[in-house]
């Protein structure tokens, strides 16, 4: 996905690699890139360009405040980097999910053989 990324950021936005776009085009990016990074499926889903947004407004802010010790291409890196670790999080809480939803599966089929045999 991050590949998928970065080849749409390079291409559509940022042809000559400065690693950086206006924020009012994040909107645009995020149509391009589609699932799961970008929007996709229902109009209730524009809530994760707000989310992201208000990310990058804040590391814009933070940026302004600090003086920025990084340069453009590191900040971008770091974010990108946040959100695949957002993406890694919300993959693993699933896979734990599904992990206890068959244990219970299994236990309830345990015991619907144990009833079936008294």
């Amino acid at each position: 996905h991050v590949e998928h990324l970065s080849v749409t950021w390079v291409n559509k936005f940022d042809e000559h690699a400065t690693a950086y776009i206006a924020l009012d085009q994040v909107y645009a990016l995020m149509h391009q890139l589609g699932e799961p990074l970008g929007i996709y499926g229902t109009d209730g889903n524009v809530g994760r360009y707000l989310c992201v947004r208000y990310d990058l407004q804040l590391t814009l802010e933070e940026a302004r405040v600090k003086d920025a010790a990084s340069t453009a291409p590191e900040k971008m890196l770091n974010w990108l980097r946040s959100v695949e670790k957002r993406l890694e999080d919300e993959r693993y809480e699933e896979w734990r999910i599904m992990q206890e939803e068959a244990a219970a599966y299994e236990v309830g089929m345990m015991d619907k053989d144990r009833k079936k045999k008294k």
